[in-house]
């Protein structure tokens, strides 16, 4: 992969090109040589030397989403909220890639009814309510509320026997979650952060969002090796994800 002809210019098509001499010798050329940086958003620039001086990186030539076809260019890099130049590195081939879910709930703003003792209790009904705000102040575009009136999409807290902190079980309908219940282990919930980063883990798969790869432990909330001490409100690379999942609507 280079850029056409080891151009130094915007908007130059990046192809497929053969890296070696007639001779049969590996030349790679500055327009073949990549680095890759990690973004604000949790993803990655990709630049060829060739535009590094400009700050030209690899991107959507079209500047669209979800289409198919579009060339890939050396574009400059516009660190906005597009994305059109910011890339993730994964192994598709692993089971454990998967990043989005078979559904989403129709908007992002909805409301969560909790039911039960504990959840409506003076120690976990705040933090129910505290973790639904990281969303709605992540940039995701969210406006989630907690309270107790009837709603497709509940929460329990109940002290369970097993060793898992938190599930999530819906219904999808049309690539929408009609109806769901977030349940959390009180068992494994021990302080308030392992709280707030469970309750939170768990509403992002009401966005669509599955338990992702661990690209690095700690980069996402929705990665089930994260530190719960720690990492207890959505990362840029949970923010990014769920914009891109609502953009396709």
């Amino acid at each position: 992969m280079g850029v056409l002809g080891d151009s130094t210019s915007a908007d130059v098509n990046v192809v497929m090109r053969q890296g070696l001499d007639s001779n049969g010798t590996r030349t790679m050329s500055d327009g073949m040589l990549w680095s890759v940086s990690n973004t604000a958003s949790g993803a990655y620039k990709i630049q060829a030397i060739t535009g590094e001086a400009s700050d030209l990186a690899l991107c959507v030539g079209a500047y669209v989403f979800n289409s198919n076809g579009v060339d890939n260019e050396q574009r400059y890099y516009g660190n906005d909220s597009d994305y059109k130049d910011e890339w993730y590195l994964i192994r598709p081939e692993a089971p454990e890639c998967s990043i989005f879910i078979s559904g989403k709930v129709e908007t992002r703003t909805f409301s969560i009814q909790c039911i039960g003792t504990l959840a409506t209790g003076a120690t976990w009904y705040p933090l129910i309510q505290a973790s639904a705000n990281s969303w709605n102040s992540s940039g995701a575009g969210t406006n989630i509320t907690v309270n107790t009136a009837s709603s497709s999409y509940t929460c329990e807290v109940v002290f369970y026997t097993g060793t898992w902190y938190g599930k999530t079980s819906y219904s999808v309908s049309g690539g929408k979650i009609t109806d769901a219940t977030i349940e959390i282990n009180s068992r494994m919930c021990l302080d308030d952060n392992t709280r707030k980063s469970t309750i939170a883990h768990e509403i992002g798969h009401l966005l669509g969002l599955d338990d992702n790869p661990p690209i690095s432990n700690d980069q996402s909330l929705m990665n089930h090796e994260r530190n719960r001490n720690t990492v207890y409100t959505p990362q840029p690379f949970d923010v990014v994800n769920v914009i891109y999942i609502y953009s396709l609507d």
